[in-house]
């Protein structure tokens, strides 16, 4: 891609004879946009294009310590508790690592070895969901330029769940039922027939 908008801002991304160029533009209209990119590309050609000081990436741990940091000031407990769990899993794997070095084929053998290590599908999505959703935060802080898991698939879950009423369940139900609701529903719970089959009964 070589130019595109992230909330009101706009980015370019180009490459020329190897080297990369990206920026932030601002919260502009496209045209204005398109020209600043035009100009970007022509000073790259001429060589008149400063590029900025190459400082190695953010490691893994400080950006998840950072984003935590900020996703608590944000976020509810119950959501913030399930993002550490994920750091939790995702640390001893991505330990050591700067996030320019996360690449999606690190991130698929990732997927490997949670699977390996008998952690279900949905756990796993769980966990690329928060390193996602740094990696989102990363490029809005200026920390990252692209995002990995986007290349990534995640698993297809499986959400269906059978359950039944408590004894209790049932009592409370049944209570609130009139003389002509009570057989449908004590049918129902003894059958699971749905709406359409319970009324074509004769």
């Amino acid at each position: 891609m070589s130019l595109y908008q992230r909330g009101k801002s706009w980015y370019y991304d180009f490459q020329y004879r190897g080297e990369r160029y990206t920026g932030c533009i601002g919260a502009v209209s496209k045209t204005v946009a398109k020209e600043i990119l035009t100009k970007k590309k022509a000073e790259a050609v001429e060589g008149r294009y400063e590029l900025p000081s190459k400082k190695p990436s953010s490691m893994f741990e400080a950006m998840a310590e950072e984003y935590l940091h900020y996703y608590r000031a944000n976020r509810r407990p119950r959501s913030v508790e399930r993002h550490e769990m994920a750091f939790r899993a995702l640390k001893p794997f991505f330990s050591g690592k700067r996030l320019t070095d996360i690449t999606p084929l690190l991130i698929e053998r990732y997927k490997r070895a949670r699977k390996e290590q008998g952690r279900s599908e949905v756990t796993i999505n769980r966990e690329l969901a928060f390193l996602k959703n740094l990696f989102t935060q990363a490029i809005v802080w200026g920390k990252a330029t692209e995002n990995p898991v986007k290349q990534v698939r995640l698993f297809k879950e499986d959400n269906a769940r059978t359950r039944f009423l408590t004894e209790d369940e049932e009592a409370r139900l049944l209570a609130h039922c009139n003389a002509q609701l009570t057989p449908l529903v004590i049918t129902a719970l003894h059958t699971g027939f749905r709406k359409s089959e319970l009324l074509s009964l004769r």
